[in-house]
């Protein structure tokens, strides 16, 4: 194996390196990118802790989430937009009290999936 070989080789392994440690900080910051989003994914994202458990069901390119543990009339629910990244808009709906403002936003992350 020649110098020049050994050169190759190392510049290959190291762009290999580079291309693998971008898509692991891609998929850790933002693993929607990578990964399509469900209900499950936002119910998670948008829960206030484990033991709320947040439901949220696709309603055409939306989500429609019901929100226990906050001040809800009977058939109230949030509905959120989620972007290509995965970041999220919820906005308050009918008979939903408690949402301060009335407009919360996050991102779904790797512990969502």
């Amino acid at each position: 194996m020649t110098t020049r070989d050994l050169r190759k080789d190392t510049l290959i392994f190291a762009l290999a390196a580079a291309v693998l440690l971008i898509a692991g900080l891609v998929l850790t910051a933002r693993p929607a990118v990578v990964l399509p989003v469900g209900a499950e994914n936002v119910a998670s994202s948008i829960g206030d802790s484990p033991q709320v458990r947040t439901r949220c069901h696709d309603a055409g390119g939306r989500f429609r989430c019901f929100v226990p543990g906050r001040e809800i009339d009977v058939g109230a629910y949030v509905t959120v937009d989620v972007g290509w990244d995965g970041c999220w808009r919820a906005a308050q709906q009918m008979g939903v009290r408690g949402i301060e403002p009335a407009e919360e936003s996050g991102c779904v992350d790797l512990w969502d999936y």
